[in-house]
């Protein structure tokens, strides 16, 4: 009998444990689903993919009100230009394709969400359209990206392109500022001149003056 009581006294024990554990997991599933689709809640995922065109992919936006998925390019190491975005809606969207400047994208990227505060449909940033924070934090995430050899070769012919127009500035400007210097040098000629031509003027009046002073003297004598 007693051994029975015992036995029956432990499988409550660890019934009561049981339900105590399960009040418990049944709470933290309760607080995550809270954090994830509550009010204010937002997140975003991205996949390191491929790119072979001018678009990028966004796993999954989720987000409580109208915004932006943002694609920042990294700067030595910190977040820098945008390089593309796209709008989101209300609530979780997958598969969002994002139209990037390939140009200016590098393979470490930054994936933002913001919010749709000003004009609706508009991105303005820097403006109205902040970013959305969560625990005073950005909602950001880092991915990389490959780019295709298609694609690594329009960005070189690109990259070429722009430093042959540089070039063409840098000469353009060089003659200018030739030209500026010889024009520069051909007025101060011309002011040299103009003041040789006035002391002239002044010696040869004086000069006059003297020539009729003395004839007057002359004829007085």
């Amino acid at each position: 009998m007693g051994k029975y009581l015992i036995a029956f006294l432990a499988l409550m024990v660890a019934l009561s444990l049981s339900t105590a554990y399960g009040q418990v997991d049944n709470q933290q599933m309760r607080n995550q689903q809270t954090n994830q689709t509550g009010e204010g809640a937002a997140s975003v995922m991205v996949d390191s993919q491929e790119l072979t065109n001018g678009f990028m992919t966004v796993a999954r936006v989720m987000i409580d009100r109208p915004g932006w998925v943002v694609i920042h390019n990294v700067q030595d190491g910190t977040v820098g230009g945008i390089v593309g975005f796209a709008r989101v809606d209300q609530g979780t969207m997958n598969n969002i394709r994002v139209p990037v400047d390939v140009n200016a994208s590098t393979e470490n990227l930054v994936a933002e969400l913001h919010y749709d505060m000003g004009t609706r449909g508009c991105f303005e940033f820097p403006g109205a359209d902040m970013p959305v924070m969560v625990n005073d934090q950005p909602v950001m995430i880092p991915f990389t990206v490959t780019f295709s050899q298609d694609l690594q070769q329009r960005i070189q012919e690109h990259q070429q392109q722009m430093q042959q127009m540089m070039q063409m500035v840098g000469q353009n400007l060089t003659m200018d500022q030739t030209r500026m210097i010889e024009e520069n040098q051909t007025m101060q000629q011309g002011q040299m001149m103009n003041q040789t031509m006035a002391q002239n003027q002044t010696t040869d009046m004086e000069m006059n003056q003297t020539a009729d002073q003395n004839g007057d003297n002359d004829e007085n004598d």
